[in-house]
Protein backbone atom coordinates (compact mmCIF):
# COMPACT_ATOMS: atom_id res chain seq x y z
CA UNK A 1 0.00 0.00 0.00
CA UNK A 2 1.10 3.55 -0.59
CA UNK A 3 0.15 6.99 0.66
CA UNK A 4 0.13 10.17 -1.39
CA UNK A 5 -0.10 13.31 0.75
CA UNK A 6 -0.88 16.59 -0.99
CA UNK A 7 -0.46 19.97 0.72
CA UNK A 8 -2.55 22.73 -0.81
CA UNK A 9 -1.99 26.48 -0.43
CA UNK A 10 -5.48 26.96 1.06
CA UNK A 11 -6.14 25.40 4.46
CA UNK A 12 -9.06 23.06 5.07
CA UNK A 13 -11.33 23.95 7.99
CA UNK A 14 -11.57 20.53 9.59
CA UNK A 15 -10.29 18.60 12.57
CA UNK A 16 -7.61 16.19 11.39
CA UNK A 17 -4.10 15.01 12.08
CA UNK A 18 -2.15 17.34 9.81
CA UNK A 19 1.35 16.03 10.59
CA UNK A 20 2.62 19.58 10.06
CA UNK A 21 4.15 22.18 12.32
CA UNK A 22 4.47 25.92 12.73
CA UNK A 23 7.35 28.37 13.11
CA UNK A 24 6.97 31.66 14.99
CA UNK A 25 9.77 34.16 14.46
CA UNK A 26 10.65 37.38 16.30
CA UNK A 27 13.54 39.61 15.21
CA UNK A 28 15.16 42.49 17.14
CA UNK A 29 18.31 44.58 17.02
CA UNK A 30 20.89 44.60 19.88
CA UNK A 31 18.88 47.32 21.68
CA UNK A 32 15.66 45.28 21.56
CA UNK A 33 13.91 47.31 18.85
CA UNK A 34 11.91 45.38 16.27
CA UNK A 35 13.51 44.71 12.87
CA UNK A 36 11.61 43.72 9.72
CA UNK A 37 14.07 41.59 7.73
CA UNK A 38 13.51 39.68 4.53
CA UNK A 39 13.98 35.96 4.93
CA UNK A 40 13.98 32.54 3.35
CA UNK A 41 12.89 29.18 4.78
CA UNK A 42 14.24 26.14 2.96
CA UNK A 43 13.92 22.38 3.44
CA UNK A 44 15.60 20.44 0.64
CA UNK A 45 14.28 17.13 1.99
CA UNK A 46 10.66 18.35 1.87
CA UNK A 47 11.01 20.39 -1.31
CA UNK A 48 9.93 23.56 0.53
CA UNK A 49 11.26 27.03 -0.31
CA UNK A 50 9.45 30.06 1.10
CA UNK A 51 10.48 33.72 0.98
CA UNK A 52 8.94 36.28 3.31
CA UNK A 53 9.25 39.72 4.91
CA UNK A 54 8.64 40.04 8.66
CA UNK A 55 5.98 42.46 9.86
CA UNK A 56 6.56 45.91 11.41
CA UNK A 57 6.91 44.32 14.85
CA UNK A 58 9.58 41.95 13.57
CA UNK A 59 7.28 38.93 13.62
CA UNK A 60 6.55 36.23 11.08
CA UNK A 61 4.57 32.97 11.32
CA UNK A 62 5.16 30.07 8.92
CA UNK A 63 2.34 27.53 9.04
CA UNK A 64 1.67 24.12 7.48
CA UNK A 65 5.31 23.02 7.55
CA UNK A 66 5.98 19.29 6.99
CA UNK A 67 8.15 17.84 9.75
CA UNK A 68 11.86 18.07 9.07
CA UNK A 69 14.95 20.29 9.18
CA UNK A 70 14.78 23.81 7.74
CA UNK A 71 17.40 26.45 7.05
CA UNK A 72 16.20 29.90 8.14
CA UNK A 73 18.06 32.88 6.63
CA UNK A 74 17.49 36.57 7.43
CA UNK A 75 18.92 39.77 6.02
CA UNK A 76 18.11 43.44 6.59
CA UNK A 77 19.78 46.66 5.49
CA UNK A 78 22.38 47.81 7.99
CA UNK A 79 22.53 44.43 9.77
CA UNK A 80 24.73 41.38 9.38
CA UNK A 81 23.03 38.41 7.67
CA UNK A 82 21.86 35.58 9.92
CA UNK A 83 21.30 31.90 9.15
CA UNK A 84 20.65 28.76 11.20
CA UNK A 85 18.87 25.40 11.16
CA UNK A 86 15.41 24.95 12.70
CA UNK A 87 13.83 21.55 13.40
CA UNK A 88 10.06 21.05 13.14
CA UNK A 89 9.20 17.78 14.91
CA UNK A 90 5.63 18.21 16.23
CA UNK A 91 2.48 20.29 15.83
CA UNK A 92 3.59 22.45 18.78
CA UNK A 93 4.72 25.84 17.38
CA UNK A 94 8.48 26.37 17.40
CA UNK A 95 9.46 29.85 18.61
CA UNK A 96 12.68 31.42 17.35
CA UNK A 97 13.94 34.78 18.67
CA UNK A 98 16.75 36.34 16.64
CA UNK A 99 18.93 39.34 17.47
CA UNK A 100 20.53 40.77 14.35
CA UNK A 101 23.94 42.29 14.83
CA UNK A 102 24.96 45.56 13.21
CA UNK A 103 26.77 45.06 9.93
CA UNK A 104 30.53 45.60 10.34
CA UNK A 105 32.26 48.35 8.40
CA UNK A 106 35.10 46.07 7.33
CA UNK A 107 34.78 43.53 4.55
CA UNK A 108 33.99 40.00 5.69
CA UNK A 109 33.69 36.57 4.13
CA UNK A 110 30.86 34.41 5.44
CA UNK A 111 31.22 30.64 5.15
CA UNK A 112 28.16 28.45 5.69
CA UNK A 113 28.19 24.75 6.39
CA UNK A 114 26.71 22.45 3.78
CA UNK A 115 22.93 22.19 3.55
CA UNK A 116 21.25 19.11 4.95
CA UNK A 117 19.78 17.52 1.87
CA UNK A 118 18.17 14.69 3.81
CA UNK A 119 16.52 14.48 7.21
CA UNK A 120 18.99 12.70 9.55
CA UNK A 121 16.11 11.50 11.74
CA UNK A 122 14.01 9.95 8.98
CA UNK A 123 13.67 6.16 9.18
CA UNK A 124 10.93 5.46 6.63
CA UNK A 125 10.60 5.56 2.86
CA UNK A 126 9.50 9.06 1.86
CA UNK A 127 9.81 10.97 -1.41
CA UNK A 128 9.07 14.71 -1.40
CA UNK A 129 8.21 16.74 -4.50
CA UNK A 130 8.35 20.52 -4.16
CA UNK A 131 6.52 23.36 -5.86
CA UNK A 132 9.22 23.96 -8.46
CA UNK A 133 9.18 20.34 -9.66
CA UNK A 134 5.37 20.41 -9.89
CA UNK A 135 5.39 23.62 -11.97
CA UNK A 136 8.09 22.39 -14.35
CA UNK A 137 6.56 18.95 -14.97
CA UNK A 138 4.78 18.33 -18.28
CA UNK A 139 2.11 15.64 -18.15
CA UNK A 140 1.76 13.13 -20.98
CA UNK A 141 -2.04 13.47 -20.74
CA UNK A 142 -4.25 16.31 -19.39
CA UNK A 143 -5.23 15.92 -15.75
CA UNK A 144 -2.40 13.56 -14.85
CA UNK A 145 0.24 16.05 -13.71
CA UNK A 146 0.35 14.88 -10.09
CA UNK A 147 -0.26 11.20 -10.84
CA UNK A 148 2.61 11.22 -13.34
CA UNK A 149 4.92 12.69 -10.69
CA UNK A 150 3.97 9.88 -8.30
CA UNK A 151 4.41 7.23 -10.99
CA UNK A 152 7.97 8.48 -11.58
CA UNK A 153 8.97 7.63 -8.01
CA UNK A 154 10.60 4.25 -7.24
CA UNK A 155 8.15 1.37 -6.83
CA UNK A 156 5.17 2.91 -8.67
CA UNK A 157 3.60 1.90 -12.01
CA UNK A 158 0.46 2.67 -14.03
CA UNK A 159 -1.96 -0.16 -14.75
CA UNK A 160 -5.57 -0.65 -15.85
CA UNK A 161 -7.40 2.69 -16.33
CA UNK A 162 -4.50 4.85 -15.26
CA UNK A 163 -4.58 3.43 -11.73
CA UNK A 164 -1.45 3.87 -9.61
CA UNK A 165 0.00 0.64 -8.22
CA UNK A 166 2.55 0.90 -5.38
CA UNK A 167 4.94 -2.07 -5.23
CA UNK A 168 2.52 -4.16 -7.31
CA UNK A 169 -0.43 -3.66 -4.94
CA UNK A 170 -3.69 -3.16 -6.85
CA UNK A 171 -5.93 -0.29 -5.70
CA UNK A 172 -3.77 0.20 -2.60
CA UNK A 173 -3.31 3.98 -2.74
CA UNK A 174 -4.50 6.31 0.03
CA UNK A 175 -4.68 10.03 -0.83
CA UNK A 176 -4.42 12.53 2.03
CA UNK A 177 -5.14 16.21 1.27
CA UNK A 178 -4.09 18.72 3.96
CA UNK A 179 -4.38 15.97 6.57
CA UNK A 180 -7.79 14.71 5.40
CA UNK A 181 -7.85 11.13 4.02
CA UNK A 182 -9.84 10.49 0.83
CA UNK A 183 -11.32 7.00 0.84
CA UNK A 184 -12.86 6.98 -2.65
CA UNK A 185 -11.12 5.75 -5.79
CA UNK A 186 -9.12 8.70 -7.17
CA UNK A 187 -7.99 7.15 -10.46
CA UNK A 188 -8.71 9.30 -13.57
CA UNK A 189 -11.45 6.95 -14.76
CA UNK A 190 -13.53 7.43 -11.59
CA UNK A 191 -12.79 10.91 -10.19
CA UNK A 192 -11.71 14.37 -11.38
CA UNK A 193 -8.01 15.08 -11.22
CA UNK A 194 -6.32 17.31 -8.64
CA UNK A 195 -5.44 20.83 -9.80
CA UNK A 196 -1.65 20.93 -9.85
CA UNK A 197 -1.72 24.73 -9.67
CA UNK A 198 -3.12 24.60 -6.13
CA UNK A 199 -0.62 22.08 -4.75
CA UNK A 200 2.43 23.37 -2.85
CA UNK A 201 4.15 20.05 -2.22
CA UNK A 202 3.67 16.31 -2.61
CA UNK A 203 4.92 13.59 -0.28
CA UNK A 204 4.89 9.93 -1.29
CA UNK A 205 5.14 7.13 1.29
CA UNK A 206 5.42 3.42 0.52
CA UNK A 207 6.66 2.10 3.89
CA UNK A 208 6.93 2.99 7.60
CA UNK A 209 3.56 4.73 7.69
CA UNK A 210 3.00 7.24 10.55
CA UNK A 211 0.80 6.12 13.43
CA UNK A 212 -1.89 8.75 12.76
CA UNK A 213 -3.19 6.69 9.83
CA UNK A 214 -4.34 4.11 12.40
CA UNK A 215 -6.10 0.93 11.31
CA UNK A 216 -6.72 2.17 7.79
CA UNK A 217 -3.57 0.44 6.59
Amino acid sequence: MGIVALFFFSAVNAQAQRVRGELRLEVHDPQGAAVSPAGELISEANGIRRTFVAGPEGRYVAQDLPFGVYRLSLHAEGFAPWSDFVEIRSEVPVRVAVTLGVAPVTTQVQVNDSARLVDPYATGTLYSIGRQAIEEHDAAEPGRELLDLVAEQPGWVYEANGVLHPRGSEYGVQFVVDGLPLTQNRSPAFAPSFDAGEVESLRVLTASFPAEYGRKL
